[in-house]
């Protein structure tokens, strides 16, 4: 590649997408501990364990879906497990692996949670983006990370 690295697009690309990460995040963990009572990454544990067939998920596949390494989402796990939000039980796929499960009050903490963040969220991407922006934000974040 010639010339400098940091002026390539997609250097340039990748640092927007994370300044514009940092940004949103920053302000739903701030929303989501003060108005929705739980951290954002219970909440994005939830809502993946919610999306997941049977609402379970192994516990290495959810660790690598939310970035967390195996032992960060064991304790995070714990934490919800103590909350009553999810069980650990054996996997029905693989014996030899545990799978996080939703519980009816985990399903109700997300819910009311979602109904906190979803307006917060909306407010953060609403303001500088139109709705057909939006559409495409959401389609090129899924072509990049199917």
């Amino acid at each position: 590649m010639e010339g400098d690295p940091l002026n390539d697009p997609y250097m340039q690309a990748w640092g927007q997408v994370v300044r514009a990460y940092q940004r949103v995040t920053g302000a739903l963990e701030q929303t989501a501990r003060d108005s929705a009572g739980m951290p954002l990454t219970w909440f994005e544990v939830l809502l993946r364990l919610k999306g997941a067939p049977g609402q379970r998920q192994r516990m290495t596949d959810l660790a690598c879906s939310v970035g967390f390494s195996e032992s960060g989402i064991s304790r995070l796990a714990n934490r919800l497990e103590e909350a009553g939000y999810v069980t650990r039980e054996l996997s029905r796929s693989d014996r030899r692996s545990t799978d996080a499960v939703l519980t009816e009050e985990g399903a109700a903490a997300l819910d009311k949670a979602a109904r906190v963040l979803a307006p917060a969220l909306r407010a953060h991407l609403a303001e500088p983006l139109t709705p057909e922006e939006v559409q495409t934000l959401h389609q090129l974040a899924a072509r990049i990370s199917p």
